[in-house]
């Protein structure tokens, strides 16, 4: 994964749940690469300097049997991050930090770890179905057309 690991615009929605937003976290693949495992991160200071975070990770069975993750394959990856902190994200700068197992083309495991500043753009609606949305974004994702 050469250049920016994550997209550099993320979108923040709210979720019909108290207290809970979701960081729709996605990144680039290289051709051949699939993701094995991830985890991430999106954390901000706060003006009262207490710090906001979201995570997730694929390793929890029910990220997984949920289906809220997505790896397409040479594309790129889609990973919805839950709010843990009592404090919400806000619109505006965010720093972002991952780690994968990647599985390359040739069969090879290969571990990445990044960290990048990102920006966090409010959602207009609020998210209720996190699953059927990660569907379309994975749909949208492959039927991308490859780069020059």
């Amino acid at each position: 994964m050469p250049g920016p690991n994550f997209e550099v615009e993320l979108t923040l929605y709210d979720t019909n749940m108290k207290d809970a937003q979701i960081v729709i976290a996605e990144g680039p693949l290289d051709v051949g690469q699939t993701v094995k495992e991830i985890c991430a991160w999106v954390v901000q200071r706060g003006a009262d300097k207490n710090d906001v975070a979201a995570t997730e990770m694929t390793t929890d069975s029910s990220v997984r049997a949920g289906n809220a993750f997505a790896s397409v394959p040479g594309k790129g990856w889609i990973l919805p991050l839950r709010q843990i902190s009592t404090r919400p994200l806000l619109e505006g700068a965010a720093f972002a930090a991952g780690i994968a197992l990647l599985t390359e083309a040739d069969g090879r495991e290969k571990a990445s770890i990044w960290a990048e500043v990102v920006y966090l753009e409010k959602a207009t609606s609020v998210l209720v179905d996190v699953p059927k949305k990660v569907e379309e974004m994975r749909k949208a994702l492959a039927a991308q057309q490859a780069g020059p």
